[in-house]
């Protein structure tokens, strides 16, 4: 059957290995805005679904992100320089394949392998300095264009849970920039 708006999640992003400079953060993604489902006994249901996600890292304390060339990287800010922040942001299409399973009553699991399409991103500056503020938006980042996200789901079937996910795949490849790996936590809806 056709399915909308499920797998709607909040969850806050751990980043580790490699990520000098880069603070943790936060996620937000509908992840199957319209699928299928495939009910293959009365407890059991795989899905695929089309959805969107956003993602966004933030820089250490008075820490900028500069690119030269084709290579996006963090630098301090000038000494007299008050940062408000410092953050790169992703959108992506995400296809997600999931699978279902109740335990006891609505109670159950839910694993999914995402697949996302890392359409945009831009890093952006915004800071004070000699009583002048400055917004700095960069565009053309070279993120990859094609990462994968396992998830796992525990909670209400159809309702509510609490999701764990890794990312063992960069956001970029070294040599264009921050290359760190996270995993994340937090809330799914109508999982």
């Amino acid at each position: 059957y056709i399915t909308g708006l499920k797998y709607a999640y909040w969850g806050w992003n751990f980043n580790y290995d490699s990520k000098a400079g880069i603070k943790n953060c936060y996620e937000l993604s509908i992840a199957d805005i319209i699928g299928i489902d495939w009910c293959t006994s009365r407890k059991t249901t795989l899905g695929i679904g089309l959805g969107f996600g956003f993602n966004r890292v933030t820089s250490d304390e008075h820490m900028l992100f500069v690119k030269e060339g084709d290579v996006l990287s963090l630098r301090t800010a000038p000494e007299n320089a008050e940062v408000d922040f410092a953050r790169w942001d992703t959108w992506r299409i995400q296809v997600p394949l999931m699978y279902s399973q109740k335990l006891a009553g609505k109670f159950g699991f839910s694993l999914a392998t995402i697949i996302n399409f890392n359409t945009y991103s831009t890093a952006t500056n915004r800071y004070r300095l000699d009583r002048t503020r400055y917004t700095e938006t960069i565009k053309g980042l070279n993120q990859r264009l094609l990462t994968v996200d396992l998830m796992a789901t525990i909670g209400i079937v159809n309702d509510i849970g609490v999701y764990a996910k890794w990312s063992p795949m960069t956001a970029m490849e070294q040599k264009y920039g921050p290359s760190f790996r996270n995993f994340s936590i937090g809330i799914n809806l109508n999982f």
